[in-house]
């Protein structure tokens, strides 16, 4: 079943209204302990990225990727490259359709999920942005995730659209945090220096995302002092490294995160990015709205 947002924000669809008659009843068979979740600029798929992307599947239940290259018509594609993996995504707006084949692609975000999550998973189909998308894992009635796979414009990008991006991403987090926790992974092209792993000095972009953290009542785990693996993100093929990967989420998620960071060079992984990862303890979550009321927009 997808949740949809309704054009008209005071307006229930069906859906969404059966959603929250029904939940109450629903029963949840438990899943596994630790939720598993990566996410990785590919910069751009092709056999080699197929592979480790492949590779990631091996040890995470959720892989969110950032710059898949493909055109709308195209993302189909996503769903061949394991056979034990859904996929929901979206292609970049400045790509045409018509070009497919023609010339190279850019841009996109998607997010892979494990078959054995089909009865939790309900893919936020309504996320109207080609930056931003998502899944939102009910565990139980009291219990649900909110996983945002995203790639925010780039440093030489007009700051006005960064922040427009990221004003969006605000709604959309205000929105989810009435439902459940939310964990943000992906490529947000925002080197930060503070924090026990931050180091040089944090980009303009990167203050945007620190003040957009603390709006939002939010934290960094990949720049806290328990996180593991290298303290960078992207290496050009020029030598110059900067930590612009995150993983972003609810501060009252913290103490079921069991292990985040930032995994290793590999052999098979020939973008330029490293993944960022986080395991959730979902035994330990029982999330309880913040408000009695029910919001005017569900995603």
């Amino acid at each position: 079943m997808y949740i949809m947002a309704p054009q008209n924000k005071n307006v229930f669809s069906k859906e969404i209204i059966m959603y929250f008659v029904l939940l109450p009843f629903i029963y949840i068979v438990p899943m596994c302990t630790d939720l598993t979740i990566v996410g990785w600029n590919a910069h751009g798929f092709n056999q080699v990225a197929t592979d480790y992307c492949r590779t990631l599947m091996e040890s995470f239940k959720i892989i969110a990727i950032s710059e898949h290259w493909l055109h709308s018509n195209n993302l189909y594609e996503l769903d061949s490259i394991h056979s034990e993996f859904r996929s929901h995504g979206r292609a970049s707006k400045h790509l045409d359709p018509m070009s497919c084949g023609l010339r190279p692609g850019f841009g996109g975000v998607a997010i892979f999920w494990h078959k054995s999550l089909d009865s939790y998973v309900v893919p936020l189909a309504q996320l109207n942005n080609d930056r931003i998308c998502g899944i939102k894992l009910i565990l139980s009635k009291n219990s649900t995730v909110n996983i945002l796979s995203v790639y925010l414009p780039t440093h030489n990008s007009h700051l006005d659209d960064f922040s427009e991006y990221l004003d969006e991403l605000g709604e959309i987090v205000c929105q989810l945090k009435d439902t459940g926790e939310v964990i943000i992974i992906g490529d947000m092209n925002s080197h930060i220096g503070d924090g026990p792993r931050g180091w040089g000095e944090t980009t303009t972009h990167g203050k945007h995302l620190l003040q957009f953290m603390q709006r939002h009542n939010l934290i960094c785990t990949d720049l806290m002092d328990s996180a593991t693996g290298p303290d960078f993100t992207f290496q050009s093929y020029s030598n110059h490294r900067s930590y612009i990967d995150h993983c972003v989420v609810t501060r009252s998620i913290l103490n079921q995160i069991s292990q985040c960071g930032v995994i290793e060079e590999h052999p098979f992984n020939l973008s330029d990015h490293l993944p960022v990862y986080i395991l959730v303890d979902v035994e330990g979550l029982a999330w309880k709205p913040t408000k009695i009321e029910y919001p005017t927009k569900i995603l």
